[in-house]
C-alpha cells in the first residue's frame, strides 16, 4: 500500500510540474537529469510549477530537510512558510495555513521577499547583508539617536510589479534581521516618536529636594521721641532692650512742650 501511494504521489507531482521540467528527487540522490532544479528557477517559474501543490507535498518532494518551517501572521490572516537555504541563496514558499495548506507564492531573492511582505502584510524574514547586497547603491541609511543599539534604518525608493511608481519606504533591521517596514514617512516618524516616549517614561523619577527655609529676619526698630522738655529728653529712662536702637534725639526746633 505504501509503495502504491509513493508512486501515485510521484507521478501526480511529475504531471503537475511537467510544464517547467522541475526535478524532484524523492530518494535524495543527486539528480541525473539536466532539467533545472529549484535553485535554478526564479520566483515566477517556481510559482507556476508549484501551482495547486500542498505544503506536505513540497516537504516530501525536496531532497533535503527544510531549514525553517513556521507560521507567519498578518493583521487579518496567518500563513505557513517553508524556507530553504543553500550557499547564500534561499527559496521561500508560502502556503495557506488552513487545511489543505495549498501553495500561494514563492520568493527567490530580496525583491521577492519585500514584494511578498507588502502584498500579504507579513514578514517572511530578510537578513541585512542580503538587503544591502541586493540594493547596494539604492538603500540609504538614516540615523537617529533614539534608535536602540544594533538597530539600523534604511530608506529605499521602492517599486515592484504591484508598485510600478517608485515610492519611498523605510526598513528597520534589529540584530541584522528585518523587523519592521514603514510605507510612508508618517509611519516611520510615528515609530520613532513612540521610542522617544518609551525612553522618557523609562527614566527614573526623581523627587524634588525641599527648599531650605531661611530663618525669619528680625526687624530692627528705632524709637523716635517727640515732645517733652529738654530735661526730660536728657534724663529720661534709657532703653535696656539691646535688640532696639536707642531713641534718636530730635532737633531742638522740633521739641514741643506738653502740659
Amino acid at each position: 500500500m505504501r509503495k502504491i501511494l509513493f508512486f501515485f504521489f510521484f507521478f501526480s507531482l511529475a504531471f503537475a510540474w511537467a510544464e517547467d521540467e522541475i526535478v524532484i528527487e524523492m530518494h535524495g540522490e543527486p539528480a541525473t537529469s539536466s532539467a533545472p532544479t529549484v535553485w535554478q528557477k526564479n520566483a515566477k517559474q517556481l510559482s507556476r510549477a508549484l501551482r495547486s501543490t500542498t505544503r506536505e507535498q513540497l516537504l516530501y518532494s525536496m531532497p533535503v530537510v527544510s531549514d525553517k518551517d513556521r507560521i507567519v501572521r498578518s493583521s487579518t490572516a496567518e500563513y505557513a512558510l517553508v524556507e530553504y537555504y543553500n550557499n547564500g541563496n534561499f527559496r521561500k514558499f508560502l502556503f495557506k495555513a488552513e487545511d489543505p495548506q495549498t501553495f500561494i507564492t514563492a520568493a527567490a531573492d530580496v525583491a521577492d521577499v519585500l514584494a511578498v511582505n507588502k502584498k500579504y502584510g507579513i514578514n517572511i524574514g530578510l537578513k541585512l547583508k542580503d538587503f544591502l547586497s541586493f540594493y547596494a547603491q539604492q538603500a540609504l541609511q538614516e540615523t537617529d539617536p533614539i534608535l536602540p543599539p544594533q538597530t539600523t534604518l534604511y530608506k529605499l525608493l521602492y517599486q515592484d510589479i504591484n508598485t510600478p511608481a517608485p515610492t519611498e519606504r523605510w526598513f528597520l533591521f534589529e540584530k541584522e534581521e528585518l523587523t519592521l517596514t514603514f510605507e510612508n514617512s508618517q509611519a516611520k516618524e510615528g515609530h520613532l516618536s513612540s521610542l522617544r516616549k518609551q525612553a522618557e517614561e523609562a527614566k527614573p523619577k526623581t523627587n524634588p529636594q525641599p527648599t531650605a527655609q531661611k530663618p525669619p529676619q528680625r526687624t530692627t526698630r528705632k524709637a523716635l521721641l517727640s515732645g517733652g522738655t529738654l530735661h526730660d529728653r536728657m534724663y529720661m529712662p534709657r532703653v535696656t532692650n539691646s535688640k532696639f536702637t536707642p531713641p534718636a534725639m530730635l532737633p531742638e526746633n522740633n521739641v514741643h512742650r506738653t502740659f
